[in-house]
């Protein structure tokens, strides 16, 4: 996180001049193929996450406590969807195919950093622990109604990020990379002569 802050923060801040643009047809391109390759590998991330809200909505009873776990599985679909959001936003900013490129190369390592140290991590039985698949056995979830308050409203909010998840995040978002330059375009600068 401190990272993609500082990748912003120098090219958005920094720079006196920021704008997003699509000067040609060669840009437009490589910058939807990287949003595809990066959107591909950054929807585990968010899956993860939904999958653990799930679990954890429909077996509270395996927890000792559910916050915690709760507040994790949102860090990790959080994580995801923010992840996305800078690679499209960074990516829209990008104004030639090497610069699309060597940002896509770029956020490519700054993704894989938590597996990274994740992986470096050794004798560790919490890690050990978390390498297990999540097993979602034969038994009858808790109805809808005879669930807590807390555990109704995890229940809704996986229900409307799982719908978010499924018809829109999973399908368009790297479409999205080139709707942006239409949103957010660059001021048109005229000259003395007339001319932009």
């Amino acid at each position: 996180m401190t990272l993609i802050a500082l990748i912003i923060k120098a090219v958005v801040f920094d720079k006196g001049t920021f704008s997003i643009t699509t000067p040609n047809v060669e840009v437009y391109i490589c910058r939807f193929i990287a949003s595809v390759l990066l959107h591909m590998e950054l929807i585990e991330d968010v899956k993860q996450g939904l999958n653990m809200m799930h679990f954890l909505n429909t077996y509270p009873h395996k927890f000792r406590r559910t916050l915690i776990p709760f507040l994790i599985s949102c860090m990790q679909t959080a994580g995801g969807f923010l992840a996305e959001c800078t690679n499209l936003f960074m990516l829209s900013s990008r104004s030639s195919t090497q610069d699309c490129i060597t940002f896509f190369v770029a956020f490519h390592v700054l993704t894989a950093i938590d597996n990274i140290y994740a992986e470096s991590v050794s004798s560790l039985e919490l890690l050990e622990a978390v390498e297990d698949p999540l097993v979602y056995e034969d038994l009858q979830p808790k109805p809808f109604l005879k669930r807590s308050m807390k555990h109704k409203m995890i229940r809704l909010l996986w229900k409307i990020l799982n719908f978010f998840y499924n018809s829109i995040y999973y399908y368009f978002t790297p479409f999205f990379v080139n709707f942006l330059p239409y949103f957010f375009a660059a001021p048109t600068v005229t000259t003395s002569d007339g001319t932009h």
